[in-house]
């Protein structure tokens, strides 16, 4: 791995990083065959993505390279109760910048800030191909929940499946499923079965 230069700064995005986070969006959607969106899909609306960064439910974490933005990270916050304390987690980080410790620092502070946001789970999607993102994914203490199979068609037609990963976060209300527990769950005896 090449050293990160020092000059690369991470830090949580604010709208004012609108239109720097929008071309490194549209940099990744050109460059790599692993996001969602193919080029030419992404809106190019700069409001809409200050108005996103300005969200009190989510946050972005940005790498900056003399004040161009060359990393990513969003951790989408839904603000239904159910669901409030899951971040779903979507990293990029520019071409020019792989294999020198960007995602790495990303993911730390993704992680870092989801535990100061009260949230005690991330969630994420990775295709299977994507091996650099897994490695990265389970270093950080994501396993792997389950497979997504036919998740993903490139443009050529091509089936990809995606992993499901999570992490869960300390937090005053995390608690172990009963099924988690390695219990099953007890069934109360049908009218029939009873022997009298």
């Amino acid at each position: 791995m090449n050293p990160l230069p020092e000059s690369v700064e991470v830090r949580r995005g604010t709208p004012r990083d609108a239109a720097t986070l929008l071309a490194l969006q549209h940099r990744l959607d050109a460059q790599s065959r692993f996001m969602l969106l193919e080029p030419g899909e992404r809106a190019d609306d700069p409001a809409a993505v200050a108005r996103r960064l300005g969200d009190q439910l989510g946050f972005d974490i940005l790498a900056f390279h003399h004040d161009i933005a060359v990393g990513w990270a969003q951790v989408e916050v839904q603000p239904w109760a159910r669901v409030r304390h899951i971040g779903y987690v979507v990293l990029g980080v520019d071409r020019e910048h792989h294999a020198r410790g960007v995602g790495t620092r990303l993911m730390k502070a993704a992680v870092h800030e989801a535990g100061v946001a009260g949230l005690t789970r991330l969630e994420l999607t990775v295709m299977t191909d994507n091996a650099p993102a897994i490695r990265l994914y389970l270093r950080h203490g994501f396993v792997v929940e389950g497979v997504r199979r036919r998740a993903i068609m490139r443009g050529s037609g091509q089936y990809v499946d995606e992993l499901s990963m999570g992490l869960l976060l300390p937090g005053p209300t995390s608690r172990q499923s009963p099924v988690g527990a390695g219990r099953a769950p007890r069934r109360s005896a049908s009218p029939s079965a009873v022997r009298r």
